[in-house]
């Protein structure tokens, strides 16, 4: 829908990350995951899903999901200070 309205992919990742956190904040687990997995599907080569994936399987208590997410996140840009 969004993609729909226009809107560059940047924009869309976005509006996807702030959903996402707020999911997060409303402990919504499943829609806020969903909501990383599309920002990685949209831009893989970006670190902000891989973080947002990260940062929901650190507050659910699931380290070693997490572990996994920043691991790919740091895959795609080793040097990534917000993943480090």
């Amino acid at each position: 829908a969004l993609a729909a309205a226009g809107l560059d992919s940047s924009t869309v990742v976005a509006l996807l990350a702030l959903r996402s956190d707020s999911y997060l904040g409303l402990d919504s687990y499943d829609e806020a995951l969903a909501d990383a997995e599309l920002i990685i599907k949209l831009e893989p080569n970006q670190t902000e899903g891989y973080y947002r994936k990260g940062l929901l399987f650190y507050q659910v208590i699931d380290f070693d999901q997490a572990e996994v997410a920043i691991a790919a996140g740091l895959d795609v840009e080793p040097r990534s200070a917000r993943l480090l």
